[in-house]
């Protein structure tokens, strides 16, 4: 929903003028004169917008981890991740 508000008199009496000959509501003539003015703008218009160097905005992320909570998650039993993966998805096929 947009609003729009004429603070020009003129302006608001040609509308309603407009809008009673063609026996339209105000709403449905403004409409169509926003979708009229948008499709006369050129299609092939670029965006003009500053492109910023990203090597000024970059910065390494450093975590601490600490070796004794990654010991639940380790999985040093697979000794073949290959061998694992497909032996895992084979059992969860048939499941």
């Amino acid at each position: 929903m947009l609003a729009i508000k004429i603070d020009n008199p003129d302006m608001e009496n040609q509308f309603k003028h407009y809008a009673m000959e063609h026996k339209k509501t105000i709403e449905d003539v403004i409409s169509d004169a926003m979708k009229l003015f948008l499709s006369m703008q050129k299609k092939d218009d670029k965006l003009v917008y500053t492109k910023k160097d990203p090597m000024q905005y970059i910065h390494k992320i450093e975590y601490e981890y600490d070796d004794d909570l990654c010991d639940d998650v380790a999985l040093t039993h697979i000794k073949d991740s290959a061998k694992y993966i497909h032996d895992l998805r084979r059992k969860n096929r048939y499941e």
